[in-house]
């Protein structure tokens, strides 16, 4: 496998990409989500509760040789605050297409709630499968407080 690497991956409300330049606008960085007593749970599945939250995970790959096209898939985990895989019925895969002379890539999660435990940092953590080995490409971290409203 070539030498691929995560320049960043940001999670955030919603993205847009130009289409005359390319560029990619984030909007509404997610650095912490705050969860009230009073909000809404899509359904609890065991100790995990799904909460809704509309949010992309936007991330930016680097290879070191462009020389050929390839195609890598990208593994997306979820990690809680007791760094506890909250493993989904179908695992997150992100193909990243690279094609013949382009160094970088971006790719868009697009997520209508995420699972939540407890409070504190989650991780959202990108790996490669080479083999039976997963090596770990990057990762990107949001906080998870819990507000206990009267």
């Amino acid at each position: 496998m070539p030498e691929i690497k995560q320049i960043w991956s940001i999670l955030c409300e919603s993205s847009v990409i130009d289409q005359e330049t390319n560029n990619i606008t984030l909007n509404n960085i997610i650095e912490e989500i705050q969860i009230s007593s009073k909000d809404k749970i899509v359904s609890n599945i065991g100790s995990k509760k799904l909460i809704p939250i509309k949010c992309e995970l936007v991330s930016m790959f680097e290879r070191s040789n462009a020389k050929d096209a390839i195609l890598v898939e990208a593994k997306v985990s979820l990690f809680d605050p007791d760094n506890k895989e909250l493993v989904s019925k179908e695992p997150i895969i992100v193909p990243l297409k690279f094609e013949k002379g382009k160094e970088r890539i971006r790719s868009r999660i697009k997520f209508s709630a995420l699972p939540i435990t407890l409070p504190g940092l989650y991780k959202f953590k990108l790996y490669f499968q080479e083999g039976k080995e997963k090596i770990l490409v990057g990762e990107t971290h949001f906080g998870v407080k819990l507000i206990i409203s009267k």
